[in-house]
């Protein structure tokens, strides 16, 4: 499979987009479809979060260990993903 060549501004916002529709991120699924490194993934999902600082202070991004998993808290007393239950 081809990785798509997308600019860094465009992967961000996939990955905002991606967290703001399903409530989670996982680097796989990131790393799968584009040509970055870890590193950058790291980078951008740091970006991500002093974006929310700024623009969206209740939201923030949290990562779960044991799922492997990036989740976006949305700080309305709403989990944006159940956690088997």
């Amino acid at each position: 499979m081809t990785l798509m060549p997308l600019k860094k501004s465009q992967i961000i916002l996939r990955m905002l987009d991606l967290f703001l529709s399903k409530g989670s991120l996982s680097k796989e699924e990131i790393l799968s479809s584009v040509d970055i490194s870890e590193v950058s993934f790291k980078r951008y999902v740091g970006e991500i979060r002093d974006y929310l600082r700024l623009y969206r202070p209740t939201y923030a991004i949290h990562y779960l260990r044991s799922l492997l998993l990036y989740v976006l808290d949305r700080g309305d007393n709403s989990a944006s993903v159940t956690l088997g239950e």
